[in-house]
């Protein structure tokens, strides 16, 4: 569990980035 949880939050967070730049840049 803990051996997948660290790239799972790695991808999370590289998810996330993307979706929130894709959405900052719409708001502006």
């Amino acid at each position: 569990m803990s051996n997948t949880a660290k790239p799972d939050e790695r991808a999370v967070m590289t998810y996330v980035s993307s979706y929130y730049h894709c959405f900052s840049g719409a708001q502006k």
